[in-house]
This record gives C-alpha cells, structure tokens and sequence, in this order.
C-alpha cells in the first residue's frame, strides 16, 4: 500500500513518482543521482501495488526533517511487478521508494 504521510505537520503527498532507476532525478541533495535515472510514472496514494524485490542501496530518501515526529529516511527501493497500470513503463522495470510504502505492512522481499 503506497503512503503519502510526511513527518510533522506537512501536507500528505497525493501522488508519489515511480522511477527508472532506484533514484531521484530531482531533489538528489543526499547523494548523486544514477545516471539515466528518470521519473517513469505516478502511483496514487492509498493504491496498493505489488512488489518483487528489493534494491538495498538505492538514493536515501526522507520524508521530513531529521528530529521531526514521524521522520522516516530509507536507501530501500522496491522493484514493481511488470503490467501494473501505474504508468509508462518503456522497456524497464519501475521502482518505489520504501519511504513511501506503509513501513510495518512491508512483506519480507528477496534483494533485486
């Protein structure tokens, strides 16, 4: 199930981008972004996708300030399962940063 909750006080995400690669093309202010990374769709809030496997060292991602209640920050990234209708998916697999899953319902996932 995909989670727009922020830490704090934000307003909840409605949309969250699906990637090419376990990265960011923007707001890469942790790490660099890999190369040819590229946003490849969105998924809805609330929608629940299905996950193959996980990718353990992917861009860290945060979903607020260090501090804050809630705040969360992950290098996880899930590969989707092909055909889901989540977006365009081109010729590659797309994937999902942890942050953005419920955490505790994450089932247990085999690396990518």
């Amino acid at each position: 199930m995909v989670s727009g909750q922020y830490a704090g006080n934000r307003i909840p995400a409605k949309t969250i981008g699906l990637w090419t690669k376990p990265g960011m093309s923007s707001g890469c202010e942790l790490d660099a972004c890999p190369v040819g990374t590229r946003q490849q769709g969105r998924v809805s809030v609330g929608q629940a996708v299905a996950v193959s496997c996980v990718v353990a060292d992917g861009q860290m991602l945060r979903n607020g300030s260090a501090g804050e209640p809630g705040y969360y920050e992950d290098q996880r990234w899930v590969r989707l399962v092909p055909g889901q209708q989540v977006g365009q998916t081109g010729d590659g697999p797309l994937y999902l940063s942890n942050v953005w899953f419920l955490r505790e319902a994450l089932p247990p996932l085999s690396a990518c």
